[in-house]
């Protein structure tokens, strides 16, 4: 009883939102963390236990991952996914970014893509909306910090893909709050963030 009274204390909250998502993509800007694609993944992996052991802890059931999906959620998650494509083509030409195949050949990075987009989304989506829907039920001010949570974590990758992010947020989370779905949500996001791969503004080293 006393571990989930203190899991729901709001400064503890805070607390730990800031250990989980805020602290390593600083630490790894300052090279407190070394940037490298092994120390990002332990450190997403690592993030990822931490919700799983705090969503543990709180007893989540079945339904609270987001797994039932509302009607009409399948268009809705389409249309944005295919705008979305439409919208990083566009920052494509506008960032002057040029298409990278490269990333077809990088063996780990196609075996670990849709794993690391599945954490993301449980994350950045699944754990952290619900964590902030705690403090304020206003949808804007929702979107306004996880976007810039969301973003924050990736410039450690480019300065391009924080750009993107940035506008890719404020969608990822208002589809989210419209039809929150994880599996949905995985489909749209795995798609994004590939195609944002080919078009060069993520290159893992």
């Amino acid at each position: 009883m006393k571990t989930k009274a203190l899991l729901r204390n709001k400064a503890f909250i805070i607390f730990y939102l800031v250990i989980i998502f805020v602290a390593p993509p600083v630490f790894i800007g300052l090279e407190i963390i070394p940037k490298t694609p092994i120390t990002n993944l332990i450190t997403l992996i690592g993030c990822t236990l931490g919700c799983l052991a705090i969503m543990t802890a709180e007893g989540w059931k079945w339904e609270d991952y987001d797994t039932k999906a509302k009607e009409g959620a399948d268009m809705y998650y389409l249309t944005f996914t295919l705008y979305g494509i439409i919208f990083v083509i566009i920052m494509k030409e506008i960032l002057s970014l040029k298409v990278n195949l490269e990333v077809l050949n990088r063996p780990y990075f196609l075996a670990l893509f849709m794993p690391i987009c599945f954490m993301q989304v449980l994350t950045y989506n699944v754990f952290l909306i619900k964590k902030l829907m705690i403090f304020t039920e206003n949808r804007a001010t929702i979107v306004f910090i996880r976007t810039l949570i969301f973003s924050g974590m990736h410039l450690i990758f480019s300065f391009e893909f924080f750009i993107i992010c940035l506008f890719g947020g404020v969608g990822f989370t208002y589809v989210y709050l419209a039809h929150p779905n994880i599996k949905r949500m995985w489909f749209s996001h795995s798609t994004l963030n590939f195609t944002v791969a080919l078009l060069g503004a993520f290159l893992p080293q």
